[in-house]
């Protein structure tokens, strides 16, 4: 019997005069019981979908158009009242979103929040609800659970806020859990960890699970139906196993072959273009009145690395250990002991006026491309800024300039007028590209650049980046939690673990035949679509 079912829904956003249509007569269900994986990459209308049964869009600018979403075989909750919907949300439908460190409240603990949700929808005291809270810490496997109910949210580790979000969807538990992008911004063995205890507890409460993705790897293994959108449309819905085995649509087909492939340039190994020898960043921790340095948070410990031109070594491990730091040191944003040679200078003798020059061969691309341009630049400006900063050419000579890299990078000179807000995520990420190339960089360190991305998306940009070092002999210092990735794009790899290199050396040999049991346990987390 289906629990909820969504019937001809169609959506779409006004702005001022202009109407965009996002969902196009939408009909599906779920059973109760059931876990249903809605597919799609971004822009295909798979949150607005979601986010529509709870009504948490405003509205408008969201339009229903035209659908019924049925609840229970009783209700349409577009048509409830609102008093309705708000003892829906949380007691029947949980929701658990995407980020959580925007979904949570900074100024709350986490146990007053998820006391919060018991008290919203159960008849018992703040005593015996901070005590269910407790317990459903516990249960979502917080360490030291008794501790951290009373830690605010950027005091836990992004596993732990994801487990909190998931405490506050369960804790009242739920019929229906929605679940949109639980994993995306997650290393792969958490991404592992929060999949098996979402699915422990779907069978222990019984619960129907909306699961909304981007990564069709992630949902092989959890899902007992698919269903993929396309621009708003659904384009096909099958069986879990026989969607993998024999995908019909030319879409879900472009979808599950949209998977990272290793294409290596040929490394020139006579010079070094960087060296770093036993580099260290501690962190003190003081404590007492005179504030004494009483101990050290090792961020990065005595870590040695080389990179040759036209060579990529990617950089991997969990959050916190040590990845980004240790970029940050060798771009000289974050002090640190150690030798850091870079194309034979020693740059930790170096004042930030004699870096300076150094700085246009040494750049970097970060993780979120819409968080690191600036939205009050156009596109031109963004891309020329570095350009002239370093005085490099006229005004019709950068002009001309960008106009050439953005045609390298696939982005059309015409847009270069537009703001970063007009483009989509890849467009964006390209724009970032373009601003570190146009300064004919000899090291680009590549921080997480593809983890916010589509998969077909994040291919296009691998191999943007392949073709990139291959034309220019550029080299890479690539870091990300997302193995596939790293294997796909780097010719060596380092593994930390808490500040410490555990494993280096090939990729293939790293991959094939991992020694060390943090590496073993990392590649055993990736999920697969074979």
């Amino acid at each position: 019997m289906p629990l909820i079912s969504i019937e001809h829904l169609s959506l779409g956003f006004k702005l001022g005069d202009q109407f965009r249509q996002v969902v196009d007569d939408t009909s599906f269900s779920i059973a109760e019981g059931e876990v249903l994986a809605l597919v799609g990459e971004s822009g295909s209308g798979k949150s607005v979908t979601s986010l529509s049964i709870l009504r948490l869009l405003d509205s408008p600018p969201l339009v229903f158009m035209d659908g019924r979403i049925i609840w229970n075989k009783k209700e349409d909750l577009l048509t409830v009242s609102d008093q309705r919907m708000r003892e829906l949300r949380g007691q029947d439908i949980g929701v658990i979103f995407q980020e959580p460190m925007t979904s949570l409240n900074p100024l709350h603990t986490v146990g007053r929040q998820l006391s919060e949700m018991v008290l919203l929808h159960e008849l018992v005291t703040k005593a015996e609800a901070l005590r269910i809270s407790l317990e459903w810490m516990v249960k979502v496997g917080i360490r030291e659970a008794d501790k951290k109910i009373s830690a605010f949210p950027h005091q836990l580790s992004g596993g732990e806020r994801q487990r909190i979000m998931i405490a506050m969807a369960l804790v009242n538990r739920p019929k229906l859990l929605i679940a949109d992008e639980p994993t995306t911004a997650l290393d792969v063995t958490v991404q592992r960890q929060i999949l098996d205890l979402l699915m422990e507890l779907q069978r222990e409460i019984g619960m129907s699970v909306l699961f909304i993705t981007h990564d069709l790897a992630v949902v092989k293994g959890i899902a007992h139906r698919v269903i993929v959108m396309e621009q708003g449309k659904i384009v096909e819905t099958a069986e879990t196993q026989k969607l993998f085995a024999a995908p019909s649509h030319p879409y879900t087909r472009k979808l599950l072959a949209a998977r990272p492939r290793q294409s290596l340039s040929d490394v020139d190994r006579k010079i070094l273009l960087l060296k770093v020898e036993q580099l260290r960043v501690w962190f003190p921790i003081k404590r007492g009145v005179f504030k004494r340095t009483v101990d050290h948070i090792k961020a990065v410990d005595d870590v040695s690395l080389e990179l040759y031109p036209g060579e990529t070594l990617g950089v991997v491990g969990e959050s916190g250990s040590g990845k980004s730091t240790l970029a940050r040191a060798v771009l000289k944003l974050e002090p640190s002991n150690g030798k850091i040679i870079f194309d034979q200078t020693e740059l930790q003798q170096l004042d930030r006026k004699k870096l300076r020059p150094l700085r246009r061969s040494l750049q970097v691309v970060f993780q979120d491309p819409y968080g690191s341009l600036s939205p009050r630049m156009s596109v031109a400006e963004i891309i020329s800024e570095g350009l002239d900063i370093h005085g490099i050419g006229s005004v019709s000579e950068r002009e001309q300039q960008v106009i050439a890299v953005m045609k390298e990078v696939g982005l059309d000179p015409e847009s270069r007028f537009r703001y970063p807000n007009e483009f989509s995520g890849g467009q964006r990420q390209r724009i970032a590209i373009a601003r570190v190339l146009i300064l004919k960089p000899k090291l680009i360190i590549l921080d997480e650049p593809t983890s916010s991305l589509d998969r077909t998306v994040q291919v296009q940009v691998l191999e943007l980046l392949q073709a990139l070092q291959k034309e220019y002999q550029l080299s890479y210092l690539f870091i990300s939690h997302d193995l596939e990735v790293v294997r796909a794009i780097s010719h060596r790899v380092i593994v930390m673990n808490q500040g410490v290199v555990v494993e280096q050396g090939d990729t293939d040999t790293v991959f094939s035949e991992p020694r060390h049991p943090y590496t073993r346990n990392l590649i055993a987390s990736i999920p697969t679509m074979d």
